[in-house]
């Protein structure tokens, strides 16, 4: 499986929230939901931001699915909090000038029958800067 292309543009002092319908397919039962965002691809050490399964309205990955004209449809949302966001660079050492965009990347792993393991999205991460806090 090659795992879908997302570009998220995320708005610096404000919370995040982004839903992702996913046709076709049962998510409920998925056993790991896991978004990283980091500097870059492979990059060792803690992630910047490590996003896990958790009930919707709390920050992580929530899913939750229906059936839409005789199908599932599972729908997955991401939710950020501001203050987790106005945490991420520029730090002053990371050579983003304060007020720039930061452009980082991310991607979504979710474990659940019948697929095992997988990457199911990936791209980047840009954190657009803001003015009111």
């Amino acid at each position: 499986m090659t795992p879908g292309r997302l570009d998220l543009r995320v708005q610096r002092w404000v919370p995040f929230l982004y839903s992702i319908e996913v046709p076709g397919i049962d998510l409920s039962a998925a056993t790991v939901l896991r978004a990283q965002v980091r500097l870059y691809r492979d990059a060792a050490g803690d992630a910047l931001l490590d996003l896990t399964k958790q009930t919707a309205g709390t920050q992580g990955i929530s899913v939750t699915s229906a059936t839409v004209d005789g199908s599932p449809t599972s729908t997955i949302v991401i939710q950020i909090d501001e203050a987790n966001l106005a945490d991420l660079l520029p730090y002053p050492d990371s050579g983003v000038p304060a007020g720039s965009d930061v452009a980082l990347v991310w991607d979504l792993v979710i474990t659940c029958a019948p697929f095992g393991k997988r990457r199911w999205l990936e791209g980047s991460f840009t954190i657009v800067a803001g003015v009111t806090h």
